[in-house]
């Protein structure tokens, strides 16, 4: 499954920016003489975005149980159905278990990310709709988004918090409601890239850097990383009050031995995340589902926090005061 770039963005980097700033790059080569890039550091974006951070769990530790057979079936599938589009592989059927539940997870992810950051793209097309109505001589607009997807992780990055709360909370949901555990996290900061360099070496041999960076980028990614566990949409210090402005009833306080000086909140997957006839208790009866599947340590660790967390959900006051600033964006399409 493609890595997906929609912001059509080409990223380079060196060795020096990746020890000075911390830069978060893809570099692989297999050669023993690998061709050097030399990057041209063309800065694209720079102003302070919204930056959303989400991770499949079990992802990893599911890769580092396969045997050394079945890795490379899964890393053949993948390579397989990058080349024949959506198309199942035939050797998907030929197969272990282990790998087609893991390919499951990871295509079926591909496909949700496809649809966050189309979610972006619309929300793009919202805001040149509604400046060509208020000012049709106007050039250009002032909304910017990126999303760029890694293995098993995805940044959702834009100018405006709306669309990336929609599009983060909708992924977690949806993952979820597909029996897959997901956690991310929403931060405010700079979000940085620079064009992608790829060239080939010899054979099969290459060099490619895809670097971007940011605080926006350490913020998300910390959050997610180090704050509190369970399937949830946690949000960082740096943008809770933005959120309290956009929807005050998306803005859910972390229960008290969950909350730091980095985060204190996270967001209502009730009102963020669920659509049509789904609800809070639908991901409730999910997450038990999973939870029954899963030895006790990983049912204390990740499922008991999430499903305290999906109860103070479904139990915030609707009678309360609702104070939003969020558009109707979503009905133009």
């Amino acid at each position: 499954m493609p890595t997906i770039g929609l912001c059509g963005e080409a990223h380079t980097h060196s060795a020096q920016l990746n020890r000075e700033f911390g830069v978060r790059s893809i570099l692989g080569f297999v050669s023993h003489k690998p061709v050097q890039v030399f990057p041209t550091l063309k800065v694209i974006g720079g102003m302070t975005m919204y930056v959303a951070f989400v991770d499949l769990l079990g992802f990893s530790s599911a890769v580092e149980s396969l045997s050394e057979a079945d890795d490379v079936s899964f890393a053949d599938l993948v390579s397989e159905t990058t080349s024949l589009g959506s198309k199942t592989p035939y050797s998907y059927h030929l197969s272990s278990s282990s790998v087609r539940n893991l390919y499951d997870m990871y295509t079926e992810f591909q496909r949700e990310c496809e649809k966050a950051a189309w979610v972006l793209s619309e929300y793009h097309s919202h805001v040149r709709f509604s400046q060509k109505m208020s000012a049709p001589d106007a050039q250009g607009d002032n909304f910017s988004y990126k999303a760029v997807v890694f293995s098993d992780s995805i940044f959702l990055a834009a100018s405006s918090l709306e669309p990336v709360i929609d599009a983060a909370g909708e992924l977690i949901a949806n993952l979820l409601l597909k029996k897959i555990p997901s956690r991310g996290s929403i931060a405010k900061g700079s979000f940085r890239t620079f064009e992608w360099n790829l060239k080939t070496g010899q054979g099969a041999s290459f060099t490619a850097c895809a670097p971007f960076l940011g605080s926006g980028v350490i913020r998300a990614y910390h959050t997610e990383s180090k704050g509190p566990r369970g399937i949830r949409l946690l949000i960082n210090k740096s943008c809770w009050q933005d959120v309290q402005a956009l929807d005050s009833w998306a803005l859910l306080s972390l229960s008290p031995d969950e909350m730091s000086e980095h985060w204190g909140h996270e967001v209502n997957l009730d009102l963020y995340g669920l659509s049509g006839n789904a609800n809070i208790t639908l991901l409730q009866m999910m997450a038990e589902e999973l939870s029954n599947l899963v030895p006790d340590n990983i049912k204390a660790r990740h499922y008991d926090p999430t499903l305290s967390a999906y109860s103070r959900m479904a139990a915030v006051d609707r009678d309360q005061p609702r104070q939003f600033t969020r558009s109707d964006w979503r009905d133009e399409f």
